[in-house]
């Protein structure tokens, strides 16, 4: 812990520091140097180090830190492995922090030429910090005295203290897809021109440059929910710049077995990058690695599960953005272990979305394919995806508005000699937009051979068919 300056020994051992002879080299190599640090407002327990590096063997050494009182309130002082024959004594001297370093045993405590730290300086940082800035912490009033008593004029090195963390770039308490994005743009030379604190975040690996590494450090980082906080930091980015559909069908409360289950956009602008969340029972559901589609073949994909939660992120390291409209961009491998455990379906919990600029667009997501405020216009039959398939396919179908409300709906498969194979919607639909998912079976629960097969919705005087492949 700090210790009080008011006793015999320092008030000894600044007269002897003060009191030696000021001429000393110019060109000294000693060097006494701030650790750089960070840490987030209103918050404690961060640290940064006093470095000594000498040439001249060193007796004891008097310096004061400044720009504490503003931002950074020191709650621990503690010697290192280099200063372990050394006290140090604190005292609040006219707004600044004063230390004083001395050997506990004149005669063998002392700095012999070496480097390295010398304190570790723990501080709690001021809640009215401004997030993304830094505040410099310097060193005066200096002095650092040899065996011989005489005054060594050491070089002084300033340090910085970010307010902030590594990877938070567009600062937000979290390393999220925001950040990815702001990266990837700083790394591509697009503007803005980053400011100082970008600049420092970004360089995770603290190479001096941001680029694939650091932008590949804070994908892992997203998924695994980098933060300080109990919870998750979403973004809230003032301007949203368009909204993003994001869907992906339920599984029928019968299957059981190994599918792949689509997800699919819907966009309004072009998609930089997605971060999703899913909800999955891990003791029912058996997950694999997530797979992009053709739509985002240019997109790196990272993913983590953990406590029954999928999180992945996507983002292209070159820039190159999904076009607006609507597909197909993931596919999630799962295979339905028990059906016995009880537990919720598989489903997205939360998503984030940017376009270009490391913009915000506005993310909805659900179960269906489309956004299931807007009645459809009219009977639509889309096609199945994937196509071909070799485990499982998503049929998804449109039901409007008639006269009795409901509609009777009929989505059946036949081969190409015109039988039916299985018949997988038999009732009636209120107007929406549905999704219909088969495993590949007839209706005897047996896999189909491979070959061209045909699927056709059927409603009163209305049917739509279109065709697929089954590979095996």
């Amino acid at each position: 812990m700090i210790r009080s300056s008011r006793n015999p020994l320092l008030i000894l051992a600044c007269v002897i520091l003060l009191g030696v002879t000021v001429f000393a080299s110019a060109q000294s190599l000693d060097t006494l140097a701030v650790g750089s640090s960070s840490g987030l407002p209103g918050q404690g327990g961060y640290s940064f180090s006093i470095h000594l590096i000498n040439a001249t063997t060193i007796k004891g050494l008097v310096f004061n830190l400044k720009d504490l009182p503003d931002s950074l309130k020191i709650t621990d002082v503690a010697l290192t492995a280099l200063s372990a024959g050394f006290r140090v004594d604190t005292v609040s001297v006219g707004g600044a922090m004063k230390f004083m370093m001395i050997p506990v045993d004149g005669a063998s405590s002392l700095f012999s030429p070496d480097s390295g730290a010398i304190l570790d300086i723990t501080v709690n940082v001021d809640a009215n910090a401004v997030g993304g800035t830094f505040a410099t912490v310097s060193l005066d009033s200096v002095v650092v005295a040899d065996v011989g008593n005489q005054s060594v004029s050491p070089v002084l090195v300033d340090g910085r203290f970010w307010f902030g963390q590594k990877g938070d770039v567009v600062y937000n308490a979290a390393v999220d897809l925001f950040d990815v994005l702001r990266m990837i743009d700083i790394a591509i030379q697009r503007p803005p021109v980053p400011t100082e604190y970008e600049q420092w975040a970004g360089d995770i690996n603290e190479d001096g440059l941001i680029d694939v590494v650091d932008i590949g450090l804070a994908m892992d980082m997203a998924v695994s929910f980098v933060t300080t906080s109990s919870n998750p930091v979403v973004s809230d980015a003032s301007q949203t710049m368009g909204s993003v559909r994001i869907d992906m069908p339920s599984l029928p409360d019968d299957f059981i077995g190994s599918t792949e289950l689509p997800v699919y956009i819907k966009s309004s602008a072009p998609v930089s990058g997605l971060q999703l969340v899913f909800d999955i029972d891990q003791e029912k559901y058996q997950i694999q690695p997530p797979k992009t589609t053709a739509l985002a073949h240019n997109m790196r994909l990272v993913s983590k599960i953990a406590k029954n939660k999928l999180t992945l992120l996507l983002a292209s390291t070159d820039g190159t953005m999904i076009p607006m409209g609507e597909g197909q961009i993931l596919s999630l491998p799962v295979t339905v272990k028990d059906r016995t455990v009880e537990s919720g379906p598989i489903k997205i919990e939360n998503a984030l979305a940017g376009t270009e600029k490391a913009g915000k667009l506005e993310a909805y997501f659900g179960q269906s394919t489309l956004d299931n405020s807007t009645v459809p216009e009219s009977f639509a039959l889309y096609q199945n995806s994937p196509n071909p398939f070799n485990m499982s396919t998503t049929i998804f179908y449109d039901v409007p508005n008639v006269n009795s409300g409901e509609a009777n709906i009929t989505l059946a498969i036949y081969n190409t000699q015109g039988q039916l194979v299985r018949t997988l919607v038999n009732q009636k639909k209120q107007p929406g937009k549905y999704s219909a998912l088969w495993n590949g079976t007839d209706e005897s629960g047996h896999i189909i051979s491979t070959g061209v097969y045909f699927y056709r919705l059927t409603t009163g005087n209305v049917v739509i068919t279109k065709k697929l492949a089954v590979l095996k």
